[in-house]
């Protein structure tokens, strides 16, 4: 279970500053390492998935590409819990059939493998892509493990694009009022946004937004 509180950076707010501000001391935490990382996001044409809330994508990280599947999530914003599942694979685009032989001996996926069974041999597509870098901690909040990440960079849904600045704070272990009480404090001390939503969603948004314009332009 992915359990993660997810904030807007403010816009004078830069991610060097905030990576080195003395509030981190607080925590004992490793040092901050930056990942470059670009992941396309998969959907059928008739758009079932993300309708259904289930998101694929692969997401290359240095020389490594990684298949997460994600199952629809109960509560979304500012706080989100869903079922996520992770694994190593070959670049290139999945199919449904691979998802749901890689899911097969996962606890707690017989939901979503019923939907992706439903779905038959239809190929995923995408038009949707992030390009960001990620700094990221592990962090000890004296009552529970987490790891605090910054992203930035862009979102790219059709031919439309917008900035993507973030800040998660996704539990790991321990207690989880130690975890909230934790990712409240970093909010209120940075002044970080909520309401958020997720860079799937932003996407969708864009890739529609991307394709009314097109229709507009054909007629």
């Amino acid at each position: 279970m992915e359990i993660e509180y997810k904030f807007y950076l403010p816009e004078h707010l830069r991610v060097p500053e905030l990576i080195r501000d003395p509030f981190w001391e607080r925590y004992t935490h490793e040092p901050w390492r930056s990942i470059k990382m670009q992941a396309d996001y998969y959907d059928d044409e008739a758009a079932k998935l993300s309708s259904a809330g289930i998101s694929i994508r692969i997401r290359r990280e240095d020389e490594t590409s990684i298949l997460t599947v994600k199952a629809p999530s109960g509560q979304e914003g500012t706080l989100s819990e869903r079922l996520e599942w992770n694994y190593p694979v070959k670049p290139g685009t999945p199919e449904l059939s691979q998802v749901i032989a890689l899911l097969h001996n996962e606890p707690d996926s017989s939901s979503v493998i019923s939907f992706l069974q439903e779905m038959g041999d239809e190929p995923l597509l995408s038009d949707m892509r992030t390009d960001v870098t990620r700094w990221e901690a592990r962090m000890n909040f004296g009552g529970a493990f987490a790891v605090v990440s910054v992203d930035e960079g862009m979102l790219y849904g059709g031919s439309l694009s917008e900035p993507c600045r973030e800040l998660e704070v996704e539990f790991l272990s321990g207690e989880e009022e130690a975890f909230t009480e934790a990712a409240l404090t970093i909010q209120e001390e940075f002044g970080l946004l909520g309401n958020t939503r997720n860079k799937l969603v932003r996407m969708l948004d864009l890739s529609r937004l991307s394709r009314e314009a097109q229709d507009r332009g054909k007629t």
